[in-house]
């Protein structure tokens, strides 16, 4: 193997141990999500036994920790299946976020819960 051949093997090793290492560490932002998908997949939502509620309960509490304001966010569940509930959630631009905190806009008419 002459010089240039092992020079441009060395390059290409050191590339692939570079891409390899940088593949293993992770950006803070892909631990929150990992930790986030964690907290879901560890919840048990099967019919039978498990609770959608508390699934929605902990991304509710997830969206307040985010400062979403908590007159955004709404858990709704039947009356005859509680563990049945749903997060519904609304996502303002951050100017609009104040006003959401004391004011809430206009109720629509007729009932929009898909629960009642």
């Amino acid at each position: 193997m002459n010089l240039r051949a092992s020079v441009l093997l060395s390059a290409a090793l050191i590339c692939l141990v570079a891409q390899t290492c940088k593949a293993l560490t992770s950006a803070p932002d892909e631990a929150a999500f990992r930790d986030l998908y964690k907290q879901l997949i560890e919840i048990n939502t099967t019919r039978s036994v498990g609770s959608c509620t508390q699934a929605a309960e902990a991304m509710r509490a997830r969206l307040l920790a985010a400062d979403i304001p908590a007159i955004d966010t709404q858990i709704l569940a039947p009356a005859d299946r509680p563990k049945d509930g749903a997060l519904i959630a609304a996502f303002r631009p951050m100017a609009c976020r104040a006003c959401s905190t004391t004011q809430r806009g206009p109720e629509p008419t007729g009932s929009t819960n898909a629960f009642a």
